[in-house]
């Protein structure tokens, strides 16, 4: 985890806005998951980075018992201080000391691929999970993502340490236990173009999975290729051309200005 200390720190009106485009997204993943899930009959959710709880919040007036974790302090108090939401924990999953087996629903919305041990992470959340029980798992999907969504999002080192495709996401939840029964492609918002929600259940008896090597199509290997070639490719000409135009404007004693100067720049 690297986001002990940090926090983005949108205006106060912003993030109580229901007009916000925080909180319309929340609002809309909300919906789309009350769809598929039986949301009206009240039980326990805990979701896994759940920031400032605009996603969270849904649940408590619907009757549920909501749980959350998230290592952001500010964004965890803002959850429990603005939203009421008295069961956000601001720590680590690992950190939080949950009773195993007792929630029947999990979610972890762009969190996985954040974290240096996704395997780790998805473990612990299947062991929270009651038998039966429903998991939601978003990440930006490796075989929709443009060359530019690529560098400016998904492969920024500094926080997305993982891309995913769906067959690779499929894979690790069947050997933590879970029967995917769903993967929807989320494209409500452009920055989240490539974004591919999974859904399954905790099966009631675990099976057991001999260990095997994971395969993938010629088609699939052959298209991850070419996008880490065209990755590569657009960055490096890209910083040719800035290299090419910072030596030009030093040579000409000019004053440069950078705005936005944070980490992709």
């Amino acid at each position: 985890y690297r986001y002990k200390k940090f926090a983005q720190f949108y205006p106060e009106g912003f993030l109580k806005s229901d007009d916000s485009d925080i909180s319309k997204y929340a609002r809309e993943r909300f919906d789309l998951l009350a769809k598929e899930l039986n949301v009206h009959q009240p039980g326990k959710a805990l979701e896994v980075g759940c920031a400032y709880g605009h996603f969270l919040r849904h649940f408590n007036g619907m009757g549920w018992q909501a749980w959350g974790v998230d290592p952001s302090g500010p964004e965890t108090q803002f959850a429990r201080e603005v939203f009421g939401l008295k069961n956000v924990l601001n720590c680590r999953l690992e950190e939080a000391n949950l009773e195993k087996a007792s929630f029947h629903l999990i979610m972890a919305f762009h969190v996985l691929e954040h974290v240096s041990h996704p395997m780790v992470m998805l473990k612990d959340m299947v062991d929270l999970l009651a038998p039966g029980g429903c998991i939601a798992i978003a990440t930006p999907n490796l075989e929709t993502i443009s060359v530019d969504l690529m560098e400016y999002f998904f492969y920024c080192q500094a926080f997305h340490l993982h891309t995913f495709s769906k067959e690779i996401l499929r894979e690790m939840l069947e050997r933590c236990g879970i029967e995917v029964v769903q993967i929807i492609d989320e494209v409500k918002r452009t920055f989240h173009t490539s974004s591919m929600l999974l859904i399954g259940y905790k099966r009631a008896k675990p099976q057991t999975l001999q260990k095997k090597a994971v395969s993938f199509s010629q088609h699939f290997v052959a298209k991850t290729e070419a996008l880490v070639r065209n990755y590569h490719s657009s960055l490096q000409t890209r910083s040719e051309i800035l290299r090419k135009n910072f030596s030009t404007w030093i040579k000409s004693r000019l004053r440069i200005g950078i705005y936005g100067a944070g980490l992709h720049t």
